[in-house]
């Protein structure tokens, strides 16, 4: 049952979870096949709301590194799935080697790597992360063979509303935001404090309650609980709010290849299962651990949209209709907006693009059309080809866990006067050098291999700043309540059950103490299922 009332609430369940994303469903779809009665709260409702976003809103120290949380977050049925684009990656296995003094996994990758089939399944993205290499001739230090894959259905249990709306074992609470736990003498969660979006406060009682409301969110209720009981956690020196991590991401040095077939390499296209497919180029784990490396992916992109000197009238096109912003909400979520639309400036440039080349929107525009809006599943972005053979490299990369960076509650309320936080989100010196020797060595091995070459002159100093400058995120909320083997260095264990909570566990990418190249989701999707196996047939 979906319902926007608390008078709808059932009167028993097995497992209460907080948050409808993706985590949180798949969470509950595994559990109601074992018969569990579930009840998921929802702060938002079926559609979009600016109010409960808003209560998401943060004080950030460095805007200029972290996006503004309010269009990070989905404060509705379905959670972030409604924002991202349906990019699917697992982790790698160097992701659970012993790289980071502060970065150790409790868990091995061979103990989630099981579970990540059936992720797959619930993100309808089709099967198999590597293809065959596509140039035998060259060598081992980057390899060509990873792929990502993207879903068919980005929003994922959008397609399941009328399923969940017959399922009487499993309520979808809308509409109401998780204030707060209730802890008896043993530190178990008796009841959660739930606020409609009426105002009015209920509480709620639970046998298990799981986190599945986001990062960022689940650190601020726990910190909230620390703030009245101060030794929970960890005390006040614990993990809890630190290694505040996401990726680093963006573009610093341009791509020439040498020849096409190389260049053909790096389009989208669609497999035999009807998902889109994009290779990357990544780095070998032996060149990671050689030169201390992050785990990045890389990749050639189009011209930066804002920048009219690409002379391209489908690129000044697309450009236009993101920065027309009623046109552009109903194209991209504002999160990505932002970074293509940016500049305001250039207006006149881009009108002459379409002047001068108005041939080239006609033979561009109706294909991607088709892609994007004319199937199920939707192109994700696009790769046009130049005659220069020349292009942005993107760069994906890992962000080094630091505890230095952090999150905690600030004096500020929402409106259901819950503390906000503040966000201090900071990158490691070595995080960025890294990313620096990473580039230079890609360099080497392109050129070594005939492939092409980048635009690398000028030093290693002016290469960081250039990256420090354009590093942004706030979408990716990793290592905040992360997992570990103990209360004083961690917040949950290797099954994301809260040291300090009998009864309480964290389903997010949260819990991850290392953030690889990959985006959370499949990862958090993969421990969710995981961890419905813990709760339906505990370890004896």
């Amino acid at each position: 049952m979906i319902s926007g009332r608390i008078d709808d609430m059932p009167g028993d369940t097995d497992v209460l979870i907080v948050g409808s994303g993706p985590v949180g469903l798949t969470l509950a779809k595994e559990l109601r096949q074992a018969d569990k009665r579930v009840l998921v709260v929802e702060s938002g409702g079926l559609d979009p709301s600016t109010a409960s976003n808003e209560l998401a809103g943060a004080l950030i120290l460095e805007p200029a590194t972290h996006d503004d949380v309010r269009i990070c977050v989905s404060r509705q049925f379905g959670g972030t799935s409604n924002l991202w684009t349906g990019r699917c990656l697992p982790f790698d296995p160097i992701d659970f080697e012993d790289r980071f003094p502060d970065g150790r996994w409790p868990i091995s990758y061979d103990e989630i790597r099981p579970f990540y089939d059936r992720a797959v399944e619930y993100a309808n993205c089709g099967q198999g992360f590597v293809d065959k290499a596509p140039l035998a001739s060259v060598d081992a230090r980057f390899e060509l063979t990873r792929l990502e894959r993207y879903s068919r259905d980005p929003k994922l249990f959008r397609a399941s509303l009328q399923q969940f709306s017959e399922d009487r074992g499993l309520t979808i609470l809308l509409n109401t935001t998780v204030v707060d736990l209730v802890l008896t003498e043993n530190s178990s969660v008796s009841h959660v404090v739930a606020r409609h979006k009426n105002g009015l406060a209920y509480r709620i009682s639970c046998k298990r309650v799981v986190l599945a409301s986001g990062g960022l969110e689940a650190a601020r209720l726990l910190l909230n609980i620390q703030r009245r009981h101060p030794l929970m956690f960890g005390g006040p020196h614990g993990a809890l709010g630190r290694y505040y991590m996401g990726h680093l991401f963006g573009h610093v040095a341009a791509l020439r290849f040498s020849n096409r077939p190389a260049e053909a390499l790096f389009d989208f296209h669609r497999d035999e299962t009807g998902a889109y497919v994009r290779r990357r180029i990544v780095p070998s784990d032996t060149l990671i651990n050689q030169h201390h490396l992050p785990n990045v992916a890389f990749w050639p992109d189009v011209p930066a949209l804002s920048d009219p000197q690409h002379e391209s009238a489908f690129l000044s096109a697309a450009y236009l209709a993101l920065s027309f912003r009623p046109l552009a909400r109903y194209l991209t979520p504002e999160v990505i907006r932002r970074h293509h639309a940016s500049r305001l400036d250039a207006i006149a440039g881009h009108l002459k693009n379409l002047a001068v080349n108005p041939t080239e929107i006609v033979r561009h525009l109706p294909g991607y059309l088709r892609n994007r809006y004319g199937r199920n599943a939707r192109k994700p972005g696009f790769f046009i080809n130049n005659s220069r053979r020349t292009y942005r490299l993107a760069f994906h990369a890992e962000h080094f866990p630091d505890r230095q960076s952090n999150v905690r509650l600030s004096d500020n309320v929402d409106a259901f006067f819950v503390p906000r936080l503040t966000i201090d989100m900071r990158v490691p010196d070595e995080n960025i050098r890294a990313l620096v020797r990473t580039h230079r060595l890609l360099n080497d091995w392109l050129e070594g291999n005939c492939l092409g070459q980048l635009d690398l002159n000028r030093s290693d100093d002016a290469l960081a700043s250039a990256i420090a400058t354009r590093i942004r995120h706030g979408t990716h909320q990793i290592g905040l309540t992360r997992m570990g083997t103990n209360r004083n260095d961690a917040v949950v264990d290797g099954n994301l059950k809260v040291f300090d909570l009998a009864n309480a566990y964290i389903a997010s990418s949260s819990v991850f103490p290392t953030s690889s190249q990959a985006n959370p989701t499949l990862t958090a999707m993969a421990l969710a299922i995981r961890l419905a196996q813990h709760i339906i047939q505990p370890a004896p």
